[in-house]
């Protein structure tokens, strides 16, 4: 499994009126706490997934009805099996999680359906799953004729003009290096990832367009 590594360098962005900065460190997070590279994975995060997964008996279009880790094992039935096993990871989404108290509601095909926790979740687990928050993030690939950015530069950003939108086009990845083409990603968050879906193709490629003609170093002809 190969990972390919474009860290260390990261963009960030520091201005008004679209305007751009090319500051590299080491990451943007890091004042919450997580802490080394930002990386790209060329192969996609399936590549772990498929690692990992290589020698486990893998189940898929299996409901799970209960959890019962009531006992030094942990027991999750499904209706046509009891699985025991040492521990159990949940991953429904968070929406799911929050849903529900002592069970949680899943959709089946098409059916909703509860998984039972036995016992039920303790009420400091609870109340940590109804603190935690998520919000819409939506992406927009664009490739072009040539690169007309630092191609050493792995993320760039933008900070727009109105403080109700500064989700719109905020960070572009650069993925030349990775796709070996010219290949820009751009994200979308908050109050304007929301609207974004409501816009046409064109409107959103324009809307792009329109940030990138502010780029330093960018050809007269885009």
């Amino acid at each position: 499994m190969d990972a390919q590594r474009h860290c260390p360098m990261y963009l960030f962005c520091i201005g008004i009126r679209s305007q751009w900065c090319w500051r590299f460190v080491t990451s943007q997070d890091d004042v919450f706490a997580y802490f080394g590279d930002h990386c790209l994975v060329p192969s996609g995060y399936a590549s772990f997934t498929n690692a990992m997964a290589q020698g486990l008996s893998i189940r898929t279009l299996t409901t799970v009805q209960s959890v019962v880790y009531n006992s030094p094992t942990v027991h999750v039935r499904t209706g046509k099996e009891d699985l025991e096993c040492d521990a159990a990871v949940v991953t429904v989404p968070l929406s799911i999680l929050q849903q529900g108290s002592s069970s949680l509601l899943v959709l089946s095909n098409r059916t909703r359906r509860s998984i039972i926790f036995d016992p039920p979740l303790p009420k400091w687990k609870l109340s940590a799953i109804h603190a935690l928050g998520f919000g819409n993030l939506n992406k927009v690939a664009l490739v072009f004729p040539q690169v007309f950015w630092p191609n050493a530069t792995d993320f760039f950003g933008s900070l727009p003009r109105d403080r109700h939108y500064r989700g719109a086009y905020y960070l572009f990845w650069n993925l030349a290096r990775m796709q070996g083409r010219p290949l820009l990603m751009v994200l979308i968050a908050g109050k304007a990832a929301d609207d974004f879906e409501k816009l046409s193709e064109v409107a959103i490629v324009t809307s792009v367009l329109d940030i990138l003609q502010s780029v330093p170093h960018r050809p007269l002809s885009l």
